[in-house]
């Protein structure tokens, strides 16, 4: 199916009819379960037969030092870390994202990421994965947790999952984006941590499966080298297999918290991390993990029907802070896309000659999370009609 198709099935689409639709009011979900939905409404729906992978970089990427560099700011601006070319001309980043460079012609660069919610983890996270954010309560969804609610599931798998740990503490005792929101805790995405988690999490079928999925053994050395052996380069791996096999929506966390370990938290001092842990580690982790994935899809036939989202809650503050790092920013980020039906090789949106707020073609949280459901065959606005009417998929992805 090409975007063409499904767009056009978007004006045909019954989508959600009868009272499920009306009840979506004020950006809620019903409280009634999925089960006590008429087996018709679920199978209206259109489905793309999409996979999504969608990599989530705690603790804010810094914009101007990985995807976004600024060669001709000021020096204290543009940070310790050289402007290299890629692939496509006209696009760059900083040298330490070489093996990415190289794939650019694969992906596009949002770099206007932003919003005007308050600056905390776990405020971003619930936009970046839900499209919306709450301070108390439940909240909504995350997009996989929806998939599961509409039926998108095989038979023998989760329509989602998560890799490799949930989301600990990062500061607030709020919701973090990761849970099945207002639709309750069955829908949360199951964790595979283990295989002790692969056998006691599911049921006999799907516990084969995705032991199968979990299990490494029948792939090379090579490639697992490739991946790089971290819990998030394995993950990786873990999502091709996933996707591969039928799962519909994979979350791998790199991080689990942003306190005493190295992650994208770059404020410089403890316990979080600073410029030589994104050096070191964080960056080239990313890197090897992320452009071994690309290769990987590409390869076994799965890029054109996998999208990969590979995204943070926010960004950095470009001008430094007194311990010589950078604070959490959300007037602009850069994101970066792959695969489904997005072309490679292009940047949508730019930010100001500091990399602080967008230039062109601002973009919300919750035209990404629109835009996903769109790949996916739903219409993110009839979801949830009274919250979002002025919510619209990126069309320029397309």
């Amino acid at each position: 199916m090409t975007i063409q198709n499904l767009l056009s099935l978007q004006n045909r689409r019954e989508f959600l009819i009868g009272g499920l639709a009306t009840a979506m009011v004020a950006g809620h979900f019903p409280t009634t379960r999925a089960s006590t939905l008429p087996t018709e409404t679920i199978n209206k729906v259109q489905d793309s037969g999409i996979h999504c992978i969608w990599l989530n970089l705690l603790g804010g990427v810094s914009q101007i030092d990985c995807w976004d560099p600024k060669p001709t700011a000021p020096v204290n601006i543009r940070g310790p870390f050289r402007t290299i070319s890629s692939k496509t001309p006209g696009i760059f980043f900083t040298e330490l994202f070489p093996k990415t460079a190289e794939r650019s012609d694969h992906l596009t660069i949002i770099r206007s990421m932003n919003y005007h919610r308050p600056l905390t983890h776990e405020m971003g996270l619930q936009l970046m994965h839900s499209g919306q954010a709450v301070t108390s309560g439940n909240g909504l969804p995350m997009i996989g947790s929806t998939l599961d609610y509409l039926g998108y599931g095989h038979h023998d798998l989760p329509a989602q999952v998560l890799l490799p740990y949930s989301l600990g503490w990062n500061g607030h005792s709020i919701p973090q984006g990761q849970s099945g929101g207002n639709l309750g805790p069955e829908y949360a995405p199951l964790l595979l941590q283990n295989q002790q988690t692969v056998a006691t999490r599911s049921n006999a079928n799907k516990s084969k499966k995705l032991a199968e999925c979990w299990s490494l053994e029948n792939e090379s050395f090579l490639l697992r080298e490739r991946y790089g052996h971290t819990p998030f380069g394995q993950s990786c791996l873990r999502s091709r297999r996933l996707v591969e096999k039928g799962v519909r929506f994979v979350t791998v966390n790199m991080y689990s918290s942003v306190y005493h370990s190295p992650s994208w938290d770059i404020h410089g001092n403890a316990p979080f991390s600073d410029f030589s842990d994104l050096k070191n580690h964080v960056a080239p982790d990313f890197d090897r993990a992320f452009s071994a994935l690309i290769d990987d899809l590409q390869d076994r036939g799965l890029w054109q029907k996998t999208l990969i989202v590979a995204s943070s809650e926010f960004g950095r503050n470009p001008k430094p802070n007194a311990a010589g790092g950078r604070d959490h920013h959300n007037g602009v980020w850069s994101i970066l896309l792959g695969g489904g039906f997005i072309p490679g090789g292009r940047v949508i949106g730019s930010s100001d000659p500091i990399a602080y707020l967008p230039a062109e073609e601002p973009i919300e949280p919750a035209q990404l999370v629109a835009t996903i459901y769109q790949l996916f065959g739903i219409d993110y606005s009839k979801l949830f009609p009274e919250a979002n009417r002025s919510i619209k998929p990126i069309q320029k992805l397309f």
